[in-house]
């Protein structure tokens, strides 16, 4: 005797769609298109793909900012956060344009926490926060150059800390950074010479600049009061209001 249900069964195994199979997956973000959003769109030219991610060239503006073992980029005017790669050393939460390569989506930086990872160099700044809004207080090298503490010389081995300014070897001293330090330092008081890499002097005394030349100075004691001075008293300098600081007895005013 004939069986219906049974000839039914075979049917709607054979239909399309009757079965019970996980979709397939969607073909819409294997294009790996950003979304606009995160300036990729418009910002500059496509140049290839890497899997599923997208690298565009172009420029961004925007603020760095950087933690222990992290580098962050976010775009002004917008919320969006990227992995910064090749970022100036001692920089952190200043103003920077960079032109280079977006990719994205994907996973990048530390813990595949960021969807985007922007890499290039530096053609504008470092500039204060408030570049955004498209009047910069301050754009200085120095801004990335409070590297270390005159007091905790914090540098690594064979290095000391020293101040910076971004004058012509001319107060205010808004910086500070690691130089070499001399294997045969020069003696307090003695004349001295800074070349930017390297200063004579020994660790706690810096090559103060003099008259004669941006690369020509005398070791002074640095200092934060009389206290701390081996001889003489401590004269306050300009900082810059980055840090304050002062030299025993400077022959030159700082």
């Amino acid at each position: 005797m004939p069986r219906p249900w049974l000839s039914v069964a075979v049917i709607a195994l054979l239909l399309p769609g009757c079965r019970d199979d996980p979709p397939a997956a969607s073909d819409e973000s294997s294009s790996g298109e950003p979304a606009s959003s995160t300036g990729m769109g418009g910002s500059g030219q496509v140049d290839g793909t890497q899997g599923e991610a997208v690298c565009v060239s172009g420029s961004w503006s925007g603020i760095l900012r950087r933690g222990s073992a992290w580098t962050s980029f976010t775009e002004c005017g917008t919320a969006e956060t990227w992995w910064l790669e090749s970022a100036p050393d001692g920089c952190d939460d200043v103003y920077l344009t960079v032109m280079g390569t977006l990719c994205g989506p994907g996973e990048y930086g530390l813990q595949g926490a960021y969807a985007y990872t922007l890499n290039g160099i530096v053609t504008d700044g470092p500039c204060t926060t408030d570049a955004c809004d498209g009047a910069p207080s301050t754009c200085s090298e120095t801004l990335c150059q409070l590297k270390c503490d005159l007091w905790e010389q914090d540098c690594p081995e064979g290095q000391k800390c020293i101040p910076v300014t971004q004058a012509d070897a001319e107060p205010p001293w808004d910086g500070t950074t690691c130089v070499l330090l001399s294997m045969t330092p020069d003696p307090p008081g003695a004349a001295c010479v800074y070349n930017g890499l390297a200063d004579g002097c020994d660790v706690g005394w810096w090559c103060q600049p003099d008259a004669t030349g941006a690369d020509m100075g005398t070791c002074v004691q640095l200092c934060q009061d009389d206290m701390s001075c081996t001889a003489g008293s401590c004269t306050a300098c300009n900082g810059g209001g980055a840090h304050e600081f002062g030299a025993c007895d400077p022959p030159v005013g700082c």
